[in-house]
């Protein structure tokens, strides 16, 4: 049975190719479920929390808005994750929102005016707030003054409570409770709860506090005072810059009771935020330190929550991707009191399609083993076989290229396409063979079977010239005579050149390549040409040693310098020239007349391939040309293993033979 080789390699592609298909499939088929199912997951919870916070509106109504209104400038603290030190330097605010910045007032010094830009977070229990004061003058508290106002220092003021933060030096600041005069601290029960960190900036210095959150969650007013002290004698007030001015200050913090109500869904991959109609965030599960705020992230979603329909969205960040899902919180009116935000990473479904994966991967892989396996091995019998078959048909022809070896037994047996390509090129090589054979022996055959013709002819035309003579007829018969006595002479010059054209391939294998100095045997050729046509002559005085036989290059330089001589102009001097390059040595005859054709400067030097011109018959054997010379030349060429080549150059023809230099040791 025929079982062609395409249908072998196709069968086997297709199984390798269905299995990763059928796996991609599998899991994103689970993978989209998943995702369906957390999204209403997460939907569900945001409804649930929604729901819950319907009947206590009061939650999200009891702050104002963060603007500034008439009676109070609002400040807000942002929730944070990261961990804050207190201890007066910004690295960890890097990143945080923009801080409120107050002053310079109208009346300040205009060599050092005083400013104030504030920023608050919020992690936990705790609030922090970072102070960056301008003022380039910072005096310090004396530690042996009894009154507060005769340093530079911030001015608290939380709902009915009055703090004074200075310090001594760079280092942890003073806090000391006072009254609504600031001049003296009053006398302490308990620890303050107020610590921090004071240090010295470009054109100021910069304090960072930590407050507890249960001292200012409820407070109605939050305010931050700076005041500038210049001179170190008298100590007298110069400039202050209040947050509350022109209006007294509140901060907006998170509200405890919602923090309750969401803290227990607080997870490490999941977190919940609670917004008012004014999107501020009242409450927050967790903060996630590597996303921006998400006010600024998922504006749209929010906006769409907060007009009263629930929003759902995907987004990656990094490597991860997260679902978001927004639900709106409405009064028993519909009237919208704030949303309810969920963010969740697919970490637990991409942790579930990971290991689904593997397991694919696991039942695919031992399919893919025994496939490849398979496919490994017909590729290398396949392999080995093409080999085997190349192997044999390089050995067909030997360097000479004869047909040593016409038969073919490699893959003959087999019922593949590869068994009939081994097959036709076994019949194509029996066919060259016998064609080979056949033109192979047509001139000894042709020299053989005219041989004898023409030596009757030869005779008989001698016999009636020696009669002609006797009798001395007239001179017509005599032309006649000549005619017929030429004709025979090219018959035999052509039997001659077939000749020698078959049998020069075989006398070469036979002849060994000796050292031999091309220079001396260019210029001993040249000296003893006898020829009616100028030649010049540039032979290098170096020895130029190859590996060659001297009968055959004198045989060559026969047939270039003949070649040149019917292709030069008349009386324009032939040039024969031998010089050297880095691996050759390179014989050129030049001759200057028309160029090489084109369409046949590629089979110049075949056999039988001639471009010269029919000349009338003269008598001159030399007017016969059958395209055997420069074959000859080829052939002798190939047997020293130079290379030739025709170049059209300076108004001619080049013809060079590059022969591969020999050390004369060799």
């Amino acid at each position: 049975m025929r079982f062609p080789l395409r249908t072998q390699l196709l069968l086997l592609s297709l199984g390798l190719l269905i299995l990763p298909w059928l796996s991609y499939r599998y899991i994103s088929d689970i993978q989209t479920f998943l995702v369906k199912g957390q999204e209403q997951a997460q939907l569900l919870t945001t409804q649930a929390i929604a729901t819950a916070l319907q009947d206590r509106p009061e939650l999200l109504t009891e702050l104002p808005s963060k603007t500034t209104t008439k009676q109070q400038t609002l400040l807000y603290a942002y929730p944070t994750d990261t961990h804050l030190l207190a201890d007066g330097y910004a690295e960890e605010w890097q990143g945080s929102a923009q801080p409120d910045s107050f002053g310079p007032n109208s009346s300040a010094d205009n060599l050092d005016p005083l400013s104030m830009d504030l920023r608050f977070l919020q992690r936990g229990e705790q609030l922090y707030l970072l102070a960056q004061v301008k003022d380039h003058y910072p005096v310090y508290r004396h530690p042996g003054y009894q009154r507060l106002d005769t340093s530079d220092q911030l001015r608290l003021t939380i709902g009915d409570q009055h703090f004074v933060v200075t310090a001594e030096g760079v280092g942890s600041v003073q806090v000391f409770s006072t009254n609504s005069r600031w001049r003296y601290a009053q006398p302490r029960s308990t620890s303050n709860p107020i610590r921090g960190g004071w240090v010295e900036i470009d054109g100021g210095y910069q304090v960072e506090l930590q407050i507890p959150l249960s001292l200012v969650a409820n407070a109605a007013r939050f305010q931050v005072e700076a005041l500038d002290i210049d001179d170190t004698v008298n100590r007298t007030v110069l400039d202050q810059v209040s947050s509350g001015t022109p209006y007294s200050s509140r901060l907006l913090v998170h509200s405890p009771e919602l923090q309750k109500i969401i803290r227990g869904l607080k997870r490490s991959d999941r977190h919940v935020w609670i917004l008012d109609r004014h999107q501020q965030i009242r409450a927050v599960s967790n903060t996630h330190d590597a996303t921006p705020n998400i006010l600024q992230r998922h504006t749209s979603i929010i906006s769409r929550a907060l007009s009263g329909l629930p929003a759902l969205t995907h987004y990656r960040d990094g490597d991860k991707e997260f679902i978001l899902a927004a639900q709106p919180i409405v009064d028993k009116q519909g009237a919208p009191l704030g949303a309810t935000v969920v963010e969740m990473a697919t970490d637990e479904i991409l942790d579930l399609q990971r290991a689904t994966l593997i397991k694919s991967a696991l039942a695919s892989a031992l399919a893919l083993a025994i496939l490849i396996t398979g496919l490994l091995f017909f590729a290398y019998r396949l392999t080995r076989r093409i080999q085997r078959l190349q192997r044999q048909t390089a050995q067909i022809t030997d360097p000479q290229g004869r047909i040593v070896n016409p038969h073919l037994t490699a893959e003959t047996h087999s019922n593949d396409e590869l068994g009939d390509l081994a097959k036709d090129m076994s019949s194509l090589v029996d066919r060259l063979n016998q064609y080979t054979q056949f033109l192979e022996r047509m001139p000894r055959t042709l020299r053989h079977e005219l041989s004898n013709p023409l030596n009757t002819i030869s005779t008989s035309l001698q016999m009636i010239r020696e009669q002609l003579d006797e009798r001395q007829q007239l001179e017509q018969p005599r032309n006649y005579l000549a005619s017929a006595e030429r004709g025979v002479n090219r018959l035999n010059l052509i039997i001659n050149s077939l000749a020698e054209a078959a049998s020069l391939e075989e006398s070469l294998a036979n002849e060994p390549l000796t050292p031999l100095n091309l220079s001396q045997l260019v210029r001993g050729y040249c000296k003893h040409l006898v020829i009616q046509h100028p030649i010049n002559v540039e032979v290098t005085e170096a020895d130029a040693w190859i590996a060659g036989s001297s009968t055959r290059l004198e045989q060559l330089l026969d047939k270039l310098v003949d070649n040149a001589i019917d292709f030069s102009l008349p009386q324009a001097p032939i040039q024969i020239r031998l010089k050297e390059n880095q691996q050759y040595w390179l014989l050129q005859i030049h001759n200057q007349g028309p160029a090489i054709p084109d369409d046949i400067k590629d089979s110049m030097f075949d056999s039988l391939v001639s471009i010269r011109t029919t000349k009338a018959v003269t008598g001159d054997q030399n007017g016969c040309h059958l395209g055997i010379g420069l074959f000859v030349v080829k052939t002798i060429a190939s047997h020293h293993l130079a290379q030739v080549e025709a170049l059209n150059i300076d108004n001619g023809v080049c013809i060079q033979i590059g022969i591969p230099k020999q050390s004369h040791s060799a």
